[in-house]
């Protein structure tokens, strides 16, 4: 099976990581991956926030508890929305879910885990998100992704389908 399909026939959420740093390099490759992400009339209406700083990521866990892989994480990136640059300003979530997807399969790629913690289109989670974090009023949080190197070394196993 090619390599592409095979990592994304095994990506899987991860919720528990080595507190292990993830290599810089890497970081910057699964970022750019996710620049890469198609948008509706080449908008490219996501931006990111690289999360290191453990006080911000708890801050989002005391609002969203279902968060705690962020913390768990040695890295999570906030994915926001700019729905001002869209041709169409509701295509961006459409947008910042493709942009979301490259970053996981990328993560994927080097064998690395994820988690996708959804906010948007919720509008609760994004005023709790809001109210935590200082985010300018023309982006909207749409979610928070845990990255790291899975605590399991059986993380990555293939899904069963019907046929």
């Amino acid at each position: 099976m090619n390599q592409t399909i095979s990592d994304m026939m095994t990506r899987r959420s991860i919720r528990s990581f080595e507190k292990k740093a993830i290599d810089p390099v890497d970081l910057n490759a699964i970022i750019r991956a996710g620049f890469a992400a198609p948008s509706a009339h080449g908008s490219r209406p996501f931006r990111v926030a690289v999360l290191e700083n453990l006080d911000i990521r708890e801050r989002m866990t005391s609002v969203m508890t279902w968060f705690q892989p962020i913390v768990n994480a040695p890295v999570a990136l906030l994915v926001l929305g700019d729905p001002t640059v869209c041709t169409l300003s509701e295509f961006w979530t459409v947008d910042c879910s493709a942009f979301t997807q490259n970053i996981l399969l990328a993560a994927r790629s080097l064998g690395l885990g994820t988690v996708w913690c959804g906010i948007a289109p919720n509008q609760e989670n994004i005023e709790k998100i809001r109210s935590v974090l200082e985010i300018p009023s023309l982006l909207i949080p749409f979610c928070a992704i845990a990255i790291g190197h899975p605590a399991s070394s059986e993380t990555f196993k293939a899904r069963e389908f019907d046929d």
